[in-house]
């Protein structure tokens, strides 16, 4: 593989660290054989005293009868194996019975680990049990956040237990081993997290975000004292299982997967494999092990490290991935015995070669170390024996690999590069441990010298100019008040995609003339080089602050804005945007009634884009950004309906054809403001992509919601939607009998990329809103159906249109009338 050339000096102090790791876990084929698979894929597994391997998939797998329904409904097992493969007596495990209160296992499996004393924590949802290992009864219970999905938890040498949900910013919370609250050792987590674990005397938490691209470690001095964050490991891996080496030695993570890449910390190069689990040793702060998962399809996505525990004597290894139905989804591996230890070392010259200090083919680059031995000194003394480095391929990466004996195992020692004869690094002796069979060192540059760098990324400056006449009002409750509130620009480096950020990211009014008018301009360099630079894109969008003022935390609504790479020194002026953001307007005074209609007709799936099968859809449910629409936390699953309070989706009911309903009270207090929800079909094979077996058809892509105005109403609110159509939001507004006819004007005009248009209709009938060209093309209906006598607005999202003048139109009974918009993109 051809060398990097443009590092930061955060790599050398990664490298610094003597990174190391061995290979040659012997794969043993899948557990406990080739025809054990499930829904969704693995999603954790335990080995308990006896040996038992306990493995759980996220999905359905089985199914129990429902004496109050009649019918069979869909479980998640838990399914219990013996050393040799055979189910235990007790497998599987449908229902818990804890206190005489028995839990069929309705809800997601989350995770999996055994206690202090080899019983089983096992997560499904938001709630957390103990099982008995030897009888596979119920032993405790305990719910620690209602409603929140939770990690697998992790446990101390004292039994003291650790969890937390999976979505960032909630707590961190500890549980005696009897499961009573210990309070709360975090109290906001950072990035979302499958797993955690914690150190043996309870006193590190080790925090998985996967989506952080690096582990946090938080520690307290004791127990008595509080969690702080006191640093942060494995840079660049984006870890979705941990646990620990079974005599306690060392922590095994996993690097990431095809959906979650490893190597992805920003401006810092790495280069682990993926779907593989390292073992890292907390004392010497090294890689010193690690196993591979064995795709099933090279590379696939949707095969990711979800679980991995080892037997009682720690020569066997049993690993999960998730994301797959049709594959085995537990494996089965060996440790490796070894009679010696190999140490592969790497330097690469290129650096060397480019400023004229080294000549590829000629010159002599070699090892050497303490562990050298001059003839008759048995004690390494930095002479004897050299080790030479070799460069098969002509990339300037030289390497060479050294036989240590099996009897220095666990020995540390410190070596150096060399250019033959006495052209010594000059930096601190590079340190490491052999700590495993085989040990791959990391390939480093000669003395860290990272000085020159082929300038092939691409920089490029935007100007913004926003424009939120539409939400300022000095005074008026929850606008934006320019003496108080800020507009900023926030991303261009939120994928990695784009770095350096200069400029003024706030953004500032300056014509007194028009003070609703801010702009700024920000120059920043793409996150690739050319050729990927140029025609590659990053993300941004608009913010509002405080933002507690602000429906959304003050982002803007909606998906994304994307800036795509021109050449190198290009400045882009955009045109006046209208950032979707909507102020609160403090708390309802009065309870409101709301109806949300949702009609299928027509709909199609949006994996295939085949027609929703209307005659299979069993119900269909809603979330969003609240409550009482479910909010976005917890699962869109067919579980996720049943269990009373643990419920998150909110289902509708069906009224008429193929409209469905969901009507709720929302209390007086309430945050009024802007809203974000969307639907979900349930009928069978709905989700074709992720395996076939997934009921589930949530409308849209991630971002592409519905969006409405909560705000007192003493007649309610009324919303109606096309299932997978985000342009016809129509809301009915009052309930009023207008007098007349009327198309009001779209607000805000002009507009990027939604706008508002209102219309009364004094008569009930068929009603056709929509929207053309200059050409008099039809470009979107918005609107196509009876409706009753009253004031309403419908959303136009013009995401895909292009700048210009566009015409709307009214036809209702008898009365016909047109306006004029405007699309600044």
């Amino acid at each position: 593989m051809k060398k990097l050339i443009s590092f930061l000096f955060a790599l050398v102090l990664f490298f610094a660290m003597g990174t190391a790791y061995s290979q040659g876990w012997t794969h043993l084929g899948n557990f406990p054989n080739d025809t054990f698979m499930g829904n969704t894929g693995g999603h954790g597994v335990a080995v308990d005293p006896d040996g038992k391997v306990w493995c759980i998939f996220y999905g359905t797998t089985d199914s129990v009868f429902d004496v109050h329904s009649g019918v069979k409904k869909l479980v998640r097992a838990i399914y219990v194996f013996n050393a040799d493969g055979t189910p235990a007596s007790f497998s599987p495990i449908k229902t818990i019975t804890v206190g005489g209160v028995t839990d069929t296992l309705f809800n997601s499996n989350r995770g999996i680990r055994t206690d202090n004393n080899g019983n089983i924590l096992y997560c499904p949802f938001d709630a957390m049990y103990r099982i008995n290992y030897q009888t596979g009864e119920g032993m405790n219970k305990v719910q620690p956040t209602v409603g929140m999905t939770l990690t697998a938890s992790a446990v101390d040498a004292a039994g003291n237990i650790f969890t937390a949900p999976v979505i960032p910013g909630n707590p961190i919370q500890m549980f005696t081993t009897d499961f009573v609250s210990l309070g709360t050792a975090v109290a906001a987590s950072v990035g979302y997290s499958r797993t955690l674990e914690v150190s043996h005397d309870g006193n590190t938490i080790y925090w998985t975000g996967y989506t952080n691209n690096q582990v946090y470690v938080y520690s307290r001095p004791d127990e008595f004292s509080p969690f702080a964050l006191t640093d942060s490991i494995l840079q660049g891996f984006a870890c979705e299982s941990v646990t620990w080496s079974r005599d306690g030695s060392l922590l095994w993570f996993s690097s990431g997967s095809g959906l979650t890449p490893p190597n992805a910390y920003p401006h810092y190069p790495t280069t682990y494999d993926n779907a593989t689990w390292y073992a890292y040793d907390p004392v010497s702060k090294m890689l010193v092990d690690n196993i591979k998962w064995v795709f099933n399809t090279p590379g696939s996505p949707d095969e990711r490290p979800r679980g991995l525990d080892f037997s009682t004597d720690g020569s066997l290894a049993y690993v999960t991935a998730f994301g797959r139905s049709d594959i085995p989804a537990f494996q089965k591996f060996e440790k490796p015995t070894a009679t010696d230890i190999k140490v592969t070392f790497s330097v690469d010259m290129g650096v060397q070669a480019f400023e004229g200090n080294f000549t590829p083919g000629s010159s002599t680059v070699v090892i050497r170390g303490d562990f050298q031995t001059a003839a008759g000194d048995p004690v390494g003394n930095w002479q004897g024996m050299l080790f030479p480095l070799t460069d098969p391929d002509g990339d300037t990466v030289y390497t060479a690999t050294v036989t240590f004996p099996l009897s220095a195992a666990g020995s540390s020692f410190n070596f150096k590069f060399v250019e033959s004869p006495e052209n010594w690094e000059s930096i601190n002796n590079r340190p490491f441990t052999l700590a495993g069979p085989n040990i791959t060192m990391p390939t480093v540059y000669f003395n860290n010298d990272f000085t020159y760098t082929q300038l092939l990324e691409v920089t490029n400056t935007i100007d913004f100019t926003a424009d939120i006449t539409s939400i300022l009002g000095i005074g008026v409750g929850g606008a934006f008040d320019p003496n108080t509130d800020s507009l900023r620009v926030e991303g261009l480096d939120w994928d990695n995609l784009g770095k350096n950020v200069v400029g003024n990211r706030r953004m500032f009014a300056n014509d007194p003339g028009n003070p609703g008018i801010y702009t700024t301009s920000l120059t920043f360099t793409s996150g690739s080089a050319a050729p990927n630079g140029v025609g590659d894109s990053t993300k941004w969008k608009f913010r509002a602050y405080p933002d507690a003022r602000f429906a959304n935390t003050g982002w803007e609504t909606g998906t994304d804005r994307w800036h795509y790479y021109l050449a190198n020194g290009t400045t882009v002026t955009l045109p006046t945007i209208v950032p979707n953001i909507y102020p609160l307007f403090g708390p309802l005074a009065n309870d409101v009634a709301m109806e949300f209609n949702v009609d299928l007709t027509g709909a199609v799936n949006k994996y295939n884009g085949e027609t929703i099968p209307l005659d299979q859809v069993a119900f269909v449910g809603i979330k969003g950004a609240a409550a009482f629409l479910g909010s976005w936390g917890g699962n869109w699953t067919v579980a996720d309906t049943v269990g009373g309070s643990a419920s998150t989706l909110k289902v509708l009911h069906k009224v008429s054809g193929n409209v469905w309903q969901y009507n709720v009270v929302v209390p007086a207090g309430t945050n009024s403001g802007a809203y974000e929800y969307k639907y979900a079909a349930f009928y069978p094979g709905a989700d074709t992509v992720h395996g076939g077996s997934s009921p589930l058809d949530n409308e849209g892509a991630f971002g592409k919601n519905h969006l409405f105005i909560l705000k007192d109403s003493p007649t309610g609110l009324v919303f109606n939607n096309k299932f997978g159509d985000f342009t016809t939001d129509v809301e009915r507004i009052d309930n009023v009998i207008p007098t007349a006819y009327e198309l009001g004007q779209n607000y805000p005009n002009p507009f990027n990329p939604t706008t508002t248009i209102r219309y009364s209709i004094p008569e009930a009938g068929l009603v056709t809103v929509k929207v053309f060209n200059l050409l008099g093309q039809e470009v979107a209906t918005l609107v196509n159906t009876q409706q009753a006598t009253g004031a309403y607005q419908v959303s136009f999202d013009a995401s895909s249109l292009s700048s210009g003048i566009y015409l709307y139109s009214i036809e209702a009974n008898n009365f016909k009338a047109t306006k004029k918009m405007i699309l600044l993109k």
